[in-house]
This record gives C-alpha cells, structure tokens and sequence, in this order.
C-alpha cells in the first residue's frame, strides 16, 4: 500500500507542476515577455536530459516515468502548446 500512496502523490505533483507551468507563463506574458519562452525553456530541457537514461529499454524507462516527480519536458511542452498558441493569437 505504501507504493501505492507514493505513485497517487506522485501523480498529484506532476499535476501541479503542470498547473505551475500554466500559471507562471500567465505571469510571464503580464510582465511582457514572450509565451513561447515556455516552451523554447521545455524544449531546453528535453535536450539537456536526452540520452541520460537511453541505454535502458524503453519499457523501463516508461516504468521508471511513473515515479518522477515533475512530467517530462515534452508533455509539459504539450501543456502549454494551446495556451502559448492562445496568447499569440491574442496580441
């Protein structure tokens, strides 16, 4: 049971990281700056962490997805593609 409490909070961090990615582009684009920089900051990071666990097989690595803290970089690039795409329609 204890694994499984772990993966629920687990699941309820990698939301709220997805909220806080939400939110701080808001916060960003009311100070002036650039939605896309969200994304350019995710693909970034998808760059920097490629090739860190690619020896594993993928199975694993979707296995070993479930019990990060933060979603990837892609999804969370996902995330924020319509609310980017929003902003930059709307200026």
């Amino acid at each position: 049971t204890h694994l499984g409490i772990q993966l629920y909070f687990l699941a309820g961090s990698r939301s709220h990281e997805l909220e806080a990615d939400k939110y701080g582009t808001k916060m960003a684009v009311a100070a002036g700056y650039n939605p896309a920089g969200a994304l350019f900051l995710q693909e970034i990071l998808k760059q920097e962490s490629k090739g860190i666990h690619s020896f594993l097989p993928e199975s694993f690595q979707k296995v070993q997805s479930l019990f990060h803290s933060h979603p990837s970089s892609s999804d969370r690039q996902l995330a924020l593609f319509q609310d980017v795409k929003a902003y930059k329609m709307g200026s």
